[in-house]
Order: structure tokens, then sequence, then C-alpha cells
């Protein structure tokens, strides 16, 4: 176990502040010597020196991902020599980030901090664990969360159950891991393969689920107490910066991770809010300093004391980044934030996974929805009646939307067992699909 180990878990909030400002202050010296920001504080006339607190931070452009996807190296802030772990996205949406990640050692305790605290929020302490990441995609999380557990001396394996899942679920129950660090997709996947072979999924031992990776729904958390009889611990971090920003309490309050970065939440106008759009300061990885870089993601801030006794402050509503989908219906288009809307049809029904698949033919007008489900607790009287209900309520939102559509749209809405859909690299994103 690591000896400098940083607690700020009780602590009142102008102590970590104060802490904090003087990591991004280094932050901000480092990032001063890398090209990007060379560049960017000359054209904005910045001089770093004066920026004395969180309120001259303010004064600092955003950085966004196409600045990283721009040019990546230009945040390189070590020579490469020095470098542990380059990560890559896929480039399927634009040309790919690169990532570099400095050495994780128990000297630079900030990361360790992160997981020893969300160990302690729990009182639980694994003794073995097993690590779930997709093969393709940026995927820093899993080697991450691997050295760490190695530094904190927890045996683990690592798995990629999007390729063989069933093999996946064959090698957890001889391994019998009493922690899962997985998404909740990739959870139920598991859980319905043993299943399948009519294993009881609470053979497996595991004690905590720690949710990573995608947006943890109230369904998926029912299903997956229910099923493994663990505890299912929601986490909220980003791979860009390689931070982790907030983790529940034993009070299921989403608590901000003072460790490894400093969060804002700014207005549309780009003033500081207590709900807005998160920006990130990260300062645990010195090899790419990154200056209030923007994730796209919305949150609420609420820096009330917690009944758990923490004045961390929380995280009580978030909202994913998401473009809205134009959908074409004979000649009229409406845009739709499809995954918000089919992500809360699907939070109504515990037995629904959180993978869907939403596909439009362009020539035919034709419309289908699928969801994954449960299929062991689900009969087809039932099956047949959430599918009705489903795109009762699908058309009723597109009708609000743009009087006619609903009416006008030939849409078929079927369930499928958990696993049909094919899962894709990187992370198991819901897929929204033309043709």
């Amino acid at each position: 176990m690591p000896e400098k180990i940083l607690d700020f878990e009780k602590e009142d909030m102008q102590k970590v502040l104060a802490w904090q400002w003087r990591q991004v202050r280094a932050a901000l010296k480092r990032a001063s010597r890398i090209k990007f920001y060379k560049d960017l504080f000359q054209k904005e006339k910045i001089n770093i020196e004066k920026i004395k607190d969180f309120k001259g931070l303010e004064l600092i452009p955003v950085t966004t991902e196409e600045d990283l996807r721009a040019d990546s190296y230009s945040f390189l802030g070590y020579p490469m020599k020095k470098i542990w772990r380059i990560f890559a996205t896929s480039g399927t949406t634009g040309t790919p980030k690169i990532i570099f990640r400095e050495p994780i050692s128990p000297e630079r305790p900030e990361i360790l901090s992160v997981w020893i605290n969300i160990f302690r929020r729990f009182r639980f302490w694994p003794e073995k664990a097993a690590i779930m990441r997709p093969a393709g995609g940026l995927a820093a999380s899993g080697p991450v969360t691997a050295k760490i557990m190695e530094l904190l001396e927890i045996p683990c394996i690592t798995l990629s159950p999007e390729s063989e899942a069933e093999k996946t679920a064959e090698v957890l129950l001889a391994v019998k891991p009493d922690l899962l660090v997985v998404s909740p997709s990739f959870a139920a996947l598991i859980v319905y393969e043993l299943k399948k072979k009519k294993i009881n999924p609470r053979k497996l031992g595991v004690r905590a689920v720690i949710s990573t990776g995608e947006a943890l729904r109230a369904n998926e958390r029912f299903y997956l107490e229910k099923e493994l009889g663990a505890r299912v611990i929601n986490t909220y971090g980003a791979a860009d910066p390689s931070v982790w920003i907030a983790s529940e309490c034993e009070k299921k309050g989403m608590h901000i991770l003072p460790y490894t970065s400093y969060v804002e939440t700014v207005d549309s106008s780009g003033r500081k809010s207590d709900e807005g759009e998160l920006l990130v300061t990260p300062f645990a990885n010195r090899a790419m300093p990154l200056l209030r870089y923007r994730l796209g993601d919305r949150a609420k801030l609420d820096g009330r004391k917690c009944a758990c006794g923490r004045k961390l402050p929380r995280i009580t509503a978030l909202e994913r980044r998401e473009k809205p989908t134009a959908l074409k219906v004979e000649r009229k288009i409406v845009r739709l934030p499809l995954r918000k809307i089919l992500t809360q049809l699907a939070d109504e029904e515990p037995k629904i996974s959180s993978f869907f698949n939403f596909h439009t033919d362009k020539v035919s007008g034709r419309a289908r929805l699928i969801f994954e489900a449960d299929f062991y607790r689900l009969k087809k009287s039932a099956r047949k009646k959430i599918e009705d209900s489903f795109k009762k309520k699908f058309l009723s939102v597109l009708e609000s939307r743009e009087k006619g559509m609903g009416k006008a749209m030939r849409l078929e809405v079927k369930l499928v067992p958990i696993g049909e859909l094919p899962r894709r690299a990187a992370k198991l994103v819901s897929q929204l699909t033309e043709t």
C-alpha cells in the first residue's frame, strides 16, 4: 500500500480548493511550455503570472477535442522516452485523438487516491478484480486501472467481452473475482451468457461492480444488483484528460473526486455557474497538460453537505453529450435527441438492456427500433406489451415535435435477447443507423 494517500473526503472545501489551486498553478506552468498553449497565450495576450486564483483561470479559453484532433503532439509535455503509454481513438468520427500518459507510481498518489477513496466510501477492499474493457478505441482506463490494481497489490485479470462474451463468462467463473470494473452493458452481457448456460450469476462471487465507461441507468443497477447479488457503484470519468471525475458515496450521492482534476461548470455565455457545461483541468497526467478541457457533457453541481458527511460537491444531474439525429418521415425532417428519448423509454423496464439499435431506411421510410432484453424474465405476451407501449410512446414524442409525423412514420419495435446486436469497438454505444 502506498504511504502517501490524499484524503479530502470529509475536509472543508476551502482546504480542498487551496490544494487544488496549487496543482492547477503547476499545470499552468507546464502548459506554458508546450506548443499549443504557448501559441494560445501569445494570441490571447495571456500572462499566466497574473493568474492568481480560479477566477483568473476563467480568462483562458476552453480547450476542445477538435484542438486535440488537429495536433495531439502540440500538447505533448514530456520527451517521448518518458512516456508510459500512448492511447488513440479509432477515428470513426474524425481524425484520431492521441493521448500520452505519464507513468503511474506511488510517488505521485493522485490516481491511487481516487481508487482508495472509492473503496473506502463503501468500506470494501477487493481480493481479486476483473477489468473488462473494449478491444478497440481509446480504452485508456483499462491499462491505467490495471496498473493501479498492481500498485495496490490487488490481483486482477483484464478481459474484452465484446469479442467472446461466452468465453469471458467462463473465465470469470473460474477466477471468481469479487470486484468487476465494467460498463453496464458489458456486465449485462456476461450475466446473460451465464443464464443461457443455466448458471446462477451469483456463483461468480462478485461483491461489488464499479460501473464505468457508460452512463448507469436505474434499470441496469436494479438488474445487475438483483442477478449478481452485488453492490453497483456508479463512477464518472473521461478518457481524453485521463481523469476520474466523480463516484458515489454510500448514500448514492455522486461526489466529485478532487484528486486528479479541477472541475467547473459554465453557462451558455461561458460564465461559471452551478449548472452547465462541464470543463476539467487535469493535473495528474503531466505528460499532456490540458486546461479547461470541454467534455461536452452537462452537469448540475450541488455544494451542500451530503447525508454521508462529505462536503465535496455532488453531481445531481448529468446529461451526456449528444448531437441531435435528423429523422426524415416522408418529406419532413425533425431533429431529435434520440439516445436520450430511447434511454428514457428503456429506463421504464428493469429487464431492458442499455443497448439498442435504431435503423431507418431512406428509400422505404421504414424505421426499426430494437432493444435488447432479458428474455429469461419476459414471456412472449409481456414482450409484446412492452413493444406496443414503446412504439406508442415514441410516436407520441415524434408527434409532439412535428405534427403529423407520429402518424406518418412506419415503425417496428422489437425486443431481442441480450448480446444479439453486434458490439462495436470502443465504448458500447447505442447504434443509430441509416441506409
